[in-house]
Parts: structure tokens; C-alpha cells; sequence
């Protein structure tokens, strides 16, 4: 999503980081800090139809502009230190890849192997999401009550993970 803000251009992935981008010629942007740049492109009178991105390391990608609505960002929530305590630990979601979910505080963080620490985000007691990535999380309890696995919604692909330690 390419919004105005505060008269300059922002970018954002679902519920990702909001990134400012800064023009450097006409129609051509670049991210700030960082080496991904943009280029608007426009019909023959003149209005934006879309836009192409490259990073520098991957293929150049064409996404084109559409006016459907935007969807509101998720409400947040605080969930309790106890509650917390309970989505602590280990959960595979293939062998050799585990998803550690640990607490600072009051706020619940998860690791993917070989992957960043990031922060999740309450939107109901059970479910999570991302910032950095469009990404969501659901801790699932067993009969008793207690955490079982979590599910993550990523890409358009369902990962349940078992609760190992």
C-alpha cells in the first residue's frame, strides 16, 4: 500500500513495517535506508497504473494500482503476564524448524529458526499478529486448557505447530 503522509509517500506490506520513501527523479523513488527503489508508471494521459520494485537482488517485480478499499489495521489488545506465560516455549512446525516464542515484560515475542526475534501483537487473547511481516498467529488449547500448538497464517499457507517444550 503507497499512502501520503504528512505530505511524503510511505510504503507497507499488510500489517508490515510503514517505510517513507523519498524521490530522487521523476516518478522514481527509493526507499530510505536502504537500496530498493520504485518507479510509478503511467497510461498515456498522464495517471499512475502501477508501479515496478527491485532491491537490487531479486527480479524486478510489476505491481499494478487498484482502488479496492483498505483493509483497517488490527486493533490491539493487552493481554495478561499470566496468560502470557502460558504461549512460552517451543513449538516444530517441521523437523528442524521451531518457532520459540519467549516474554519480555509485557510483551510476547517469537523466533523462527535461523530467523530475527519479533514481536507479536494481541488482537483477542489467542490471536497474534506481525508488524515486519503479514503474518498471524493462533495458540491453540488442548481439552484441559492448556497450550497445545500454535497456527501460523502466512502467505497464504497454514503451519501448525506442536507445542514440544
Amino acid at each position: 500500500v503507497i499512502r501520503t503522509d504528512s505530505n511524503r509517500l510511505t510504503s507497507q506490506r499488510g500489517d508490515g513495517t510503514v517505510y517513507k520513501i523519498k524521490p530522487y527523479a521523476k516518478n522514481k523513488y527509493f526507499f530510505e535506508n536502504s537500496m530498493s527503489m520504485l518507479e510509478f508508471t503511467e497510461d498515456a494521459n498522464g495517471n499512475i497504473t502501477g508501479h515496478k520494485f527491485s532491491n537490487g537482488t531479486q527480479p524486478e517485480t510489476y505491481w499494478k494500482k487498484t482502488n479496492k478499499s483498505i483493509a483497517a489495521a488490527p486493533k490491539e489488545i493487552q493481554v495478561e503476564e499470566k496468560i502470557l506465560a502460558t504461549y512460552t516455549g517451543e513449538y516444530e512446525l517441521q523437523p528442524n524448524f521451531i518457532i520459540t516464542v519467549t516474554t519480555e515484560g509485557k510483551q510476547l515475542f517469537a523466533q523462527a529458526t535461523g530467523q530475527p526475534k519479533f514481536e507479536l501483537f494481541a488482537t483477542t487473547e489467542t490471536m497474534w499478529f506481525l508488524k515486519v511481516v503479514d503474518a498471524k498467529v493462533e495458540f491453540v488449547k488442548d481439552e484441559t486448557g492448556k497450550v497445545s500448538k500454535l497456527i501460523l497464517n502466512q502467505g497464504g499457507q497454514r503451519m501448525d505447530g506442536k507445542k514440544i517444550k
